[in-house]
């Protein structure tokens, strides 16, 4: 750490003090850094040192007081790490960041900060703004993620967003998110906005639907399809739900899979999807033992992913089992055919030509586990409200 500071914050007489306004420079430097080891080495001492600026934990958390304080910095500065490493605390990912360089200034309350890195052969480009000053403060983060190779560290980021799904090609992202900063603070929000994740090679296991449609779209009855290219264009909530449009382009046949995924707060609905849980849990149990005397076979990609998913819902249902209120949202998905004209650009919408919806499907999705599927048919009425020809000739 290189710092070139007037009137620097030393202990707590000046962390009050209103007329002590920090102005300088500090400049970060690191060859190999794993962020959540040095979390962990300082909280002990953060808790125990009278003299560092951070309270005790017995002091209330003021975030006014926080935030008051802050408007008194002037800084400016940069971060180099050869290699920065931290766990994702949404999915679980472990994210090795490499040759990242970024700057950042901080002016009466207004935090900038822009960096870029790369990442399992891609690279990342991200850039962070916040007001401080302003009493709703917001965090801002605009982040573009091209072509992460999608290995083994970043598997939980799939399946923790699109359980049932493995991409064996590269990862893709732009998302623009917002989130108010105290509920950053006591976790009482989630990070709102849209964004764009676009996929190469991969297969999709799931329902394959009731009915006439495994004669629509030969192959579904195997419960897993092939894609080549995946594209989901999606928006957040700040209650935690979200929408998808999620367009997969096959070898043979392109479908759709529209639908809302949001957190359970019914108790009633709670109950039911952990009866769902241990159902499912106990034919996943069953299935491996099948896979373990060679009562049935698959192929080693699949096999994988049912005995991950076995082993997925076993922890799930431990947590449980513990006294855990586990964290599941419900997703009501429709899956139909699509023709598109296909996309320009990397992020750009495909225009869509014709959709076909065949069945709709509900479910929980708990961890990187889609939880109790069960799937009903779509009326020939509103499959003909979907056709093109049909709404211009009708007006409907």
């Amino acid at each position: 750490v290189v710092a070139d500071l007037e009137n620097p914050i030393l202990d707590r007489r000046a962390l009050h003090d209103p007329s002590v306004r920090p102005a300088g420079r500090i400049d970060i430097l690191s060859n190999n850094l794993d962020w959540d080891s040095w979390q962990g080495m300082w909280k002990p001492e953060i808790r125990t040192s009278p003299d560092l600026s951070l309270p005790e934990t017995t002091e209330p958390f003021d975030l006014r007081k926080r935030l008051g304080i802050l408007e008194r910095f002037d800084l400016q500065g940069s971060y180099t790490f050869s290699r920065l490493s931290y766990v994702d605390p949404k999915n679980q990912a472990r994210m090795n960041l490499q040759a990242l360089t970024g700057q950042y200034q901080m002016n009466q309350g207004v935090l900038k900060t822009e960096f870029s890195a790369g990442m399992s052969g891609g690279t990342i480009n991200a850039r962070i703004e916040s007001n401080l000053r302003d009493p709703n403060a917001e965090i801002m983060q605009l982040v573009e993620s091209l072509e992460l190779t999608a290995d083994d560290s970043l598997r939980p980021m799939v399946e923790s967003e699109f359980p049932g799904m493995s991409v064996s090609g590269t990862i893709s992202e732009k998302r623009q998110l917002r989130i108010p900063l105290a509920g950053l603070v006591d976790k009482t929000s989630d990070w709102s906005g849209t964004g764009t994740t676009i996929c190469t090679r991969g297969t999709l296991y799931g329902p394959g639907g009731p009915g006439w449609m495994l004669k629509v779209f030969p192959g579904l009855e195997l419960v897993e399809y092939r894609w080549q290219t995946m594209s989901n264009q999606y928006e957040m909530f700040g209650d935690g739900s979200k929408k998808n449009h999620m367009l997969f382009t096959g070898s043979q046949y392109d479908i759709y899979i529209d639908g809302v995924s949001r957190p359970l707060q019914d108790p009633g609905e709670y109950r039911d999807a952990i009866e769902k849980l241990e159902a499912d849990l106990q034919a996943a149990q069953e299935q491996v033992k099948q896979l373990d005397q060679g009562e049935i076979t698959m192929h080693p990609e699949k096999e994988q992913m049912v005995r991950r998913s076995a082993e997925g819902l076993r922890r799930l249902w431990q947590r449980h089992q513990e006294g855990e209120r586990l964290k599941i949202a419900a997703a009501d998905y429709i899956v139909g055919g699509i023709v598109t004209t296909g996309g320009g650009e990397l992020f750009e919408k495909p225009k869509e030509l014709l959709r076909v919806p065949i069945f709709r499907s509900h479910s929980y999705i708990a961890g990187y586990n889609m939880i109790g599927i069960e799937t009903t048919n779509v009326s020939v009425r509103e499959i003909n409200r979907e056709n093109l020809l049909y709404r211009l000739i009708t007006g409907d």
